[in-house]
């Protein structure tokens, strides 16, 4: 069988969940959850119940593959291939050449391309010999002028060429002094600066940092005094501190902070949640923290998940919370949010994991921001998860369409997978939000690490210029 799909009833959704898990393991998907109202008798009120289509193994055989087996299944008759057709071409006819084509005289004294035919044609006679007209003489065409600097003196005298290097000097004089303009180059010609600078504007370029970041840098480096920019290590100098304006960073602080007490001076836990596209390592990056936390900081945490699209993903961060020995609650809607964070009001930080979305899908981070921005008096802190294998294009895409779940901070993973780092710099710059995080590994705690503005400039100057 190539799929199935069962239906489930009960009074939770818990109870459904556990069921699917038992029927299809990880790999089942829910399709369709619907809630409603299950009435006993006529005139009495009912029971409130959760109804759940889920399935496996959804790989249903297209029309296409279904034609595509029919036609191996199917004998093939011989195909006659068509004898092709070739064109015969019309023998010449024979033209009597014009007698006026015809030359008088030895054929040796003819020009090659004007050879004396190898046969005679004799023409009519004329009636009445007239005098032969003149012919006009043809005159003869004149080369086009060229430029002064590409002509060259044809009979090779002295006196010419001397004239046409003094042209030369002339016009090189002129350059120089500023009166005679410099070719304009193209517009995907790269600039061109002045002694060391030109090595720092091809650093840049081999480091991916973006074009209005480079810009701003060769700017901001034209004001440095002129003996900085023929010494190379006083330029990097120089460098590194216009450098370090462009990055912001926040780092552990952000988890550390104690976060203000309720109007009614009811202590409240620090909700942080984790967004971005999938695959960019949300899941592991908040294992990371969380044990970090726990171990080093003597923190209180309590995890929370809202991606329940497929089985599989909760059970990744039960086994997390199972290995670092902190609580793991699910919320399977925007209801159960608030009752939770009740529920562990004593908790110091609360990590929310959420589901993986394309910046291209508005209704899905709109639906995210309902669960994070459910109308409750919660102060979540979001945190956009961004891998630095990603082309600076497409995280430029992915930072803005994201802001409208209104994160506040960057995190950076997959350090350990890209050899450029400037588009970590760029992404800082271009967004104006600082970064907290920067992930180099897939190993759980230690492959992790608070952003340093300095570390990640020796990343982008050392590197490259090696």
């Amino acid at each position: 069988m190539d799929y199935e799909v069962k239906r489930y009833v009960a009074h939770s959704l818990e109870e459904i969940m556990e069921a699917v898990k038992k029927d299809f393991g990880s790999d089942g998907v829910i399709m369709n959850v619907r809630k409603f109202t299950e009435k006993k008798y006529w005139i009495f009120g009912g029971e409130e119940k959760y109804e759940v289509l889920a399935g496996i193994g959804m790989n249903v055989p297209t029309d296409s593959s279904a034609r595509k087996e029919r036609s191996q299944t199917t004998p093939q008759l011989p195909v006659r291939r068509p004898r092709p057709i070739i064109e015969k071409k019309p023998e010449p006819r024979f033209q009597e050449p014009d007698p006026r084509s015809i030359y008088i005289g030895d054929a040796a004294d003819q020009s090659p391309d004007r050879q004396a035919p190898q046969h005679v044609t004799y023409s009519k006679p004329q009636p009445a010999q007239q005098p032969q007209q003149p012919q006009p003489v043809r005159q003869q065409q004149q080369p086009v002028q060229q430029p002064v600097y590409q002509q060259a003196p044809q009979d090779g005298s002295s006196a010419e060429i001397l004239k046409l290097i003094d042209k030369m000097q002339k016009s090189i004089e002129q350059l120089a002094a500023g009166k005679m303009s410099a070719p304009t180059p193209g517009p995907d010609a790269s600039p061109v600066y002045s002694g060391k600078l030109q090595k720092v504007f091809e650093l840049m370029k081999r480091s991916e940092v973006s074009p209005n970041v480079i810009e701003k840098l060769m700017n901001d480096l034209q004001s440095i005094p002129n003996s900085s920019k023929e010494n190379w290590d006083n330029l990097k100098e120089h460098l590194r501190l216009k450098m370090s304006d462009m990055i912001k960073v926040s780092g552990q602080r952000d988890f550390d902070q104690t976060p203000e007490p309720a109007p009614g001076g009811e202590k409240m836990p620090k909700l942080i949640a984790f967004v971005g596209t999938t695959g960019v390592g949300k899941t592991t990056t908040l294992a990371k923290i969380a044990t970090n936390m726990v171990l080093k900081s003597k923190k209180k945490v309590v995890f929370f998940t809202i991606d329940t699209f497929r089985v599989a993903a909760t059970d990744q961060i039960k086994v997390y919370g199972d290995i670092i020995g902190i609580p793991v609650e699910i919320i399977y809607k925007e209801s159960d949010f608030l009752p939770y964070v009740m529920k562990h009001k004593d908790a110091d930080v609360i990590l929310i994991d959420t589901a993986g979305r394309s910046q291209k899908n508005n209704l899905d981070l709109l639906e995210l921001k309902k669960y994070l921005h459910n109308g409750s008096d919660l102060n979540i802190e979001i945190f956009l998860v961004l891998s630095a294998t990603t082309r600076y294009r497409d995280m430029l895409d992915i930072s803005n369409n994201f802001k409208k779940v209104n994160y506040s901070k960057l995190i950076i993973t997959k350090t350990d997978e890209t050899t450029t780092w400037g588009s970590i710099m760029s992404i800082s710059f271009e967004t104006g939000k600082a970064i907290s995080y920067i992930g180099n590994g897939q190993n759980v705690p230690d492959d992790i690490m608070p952003a340093d503005s300095n570390s990640i400039i020796r990343k982008i100057i050392e590197y490259e210029e090696a």
